[in-house]
């Protein structure tokens, strides 16, 4: 299936990348370089990010980037959260999970998002 990332997709990466932390322009770097390797859950928003062989790779440890983007709804309640997963330095996943009874269909607006710095999975 590999396919470049969606502009929605992208942007929702650029978004989770904009804290000043070790490893992130890196990772930001390595946008132009990523494409989808398969949807995580099919007809779910979430998906597999694969980075070429050549693209720069991270100092960062495996797992997900400890900045989370809360999602909200138009009611200003929860609606879910996006990680973004990091493999070998590179790229390896973007998933969104959800709280509600409906799964999301598509990545959320910006003006939606919050982010969050978590406190798992800092940077090497």
């Amino acid at each position: 299936m590999c396919r470049p990332l969606s502009e929605d997709e992208a942007r929702v990466l650029r978004l989770l990348l904009t804290p000043d932390a070790e490893g992130y322009t890196t990772l930001l770097n390595q946008l132009p370089f990523a494409t989808v390797a398969r949807h995580r859950v099919e007809r779910l928003p979430s998906i597999a990010i694969e980075v070429a062989a050549g693209a720069p790779r991270a100092v960062t440890k495996d797992g997900p980037l400890p900045v989370v983007a809360d999602v909200w709804g138009e009611d200003g309640g929860p609606t879910g959260l996006i990680l973004a997963w990091v493999k070998d330095g590179a790229l390896s996943a973007l998933e969104y999970g959800w709280y509600t009874d409906d799964p999301p269909t598509a990545w959320p607006a910006s003006k939606d998002v919050t982010l969050t710095v978590s406190h798992f999975g800092r940077p090497g």
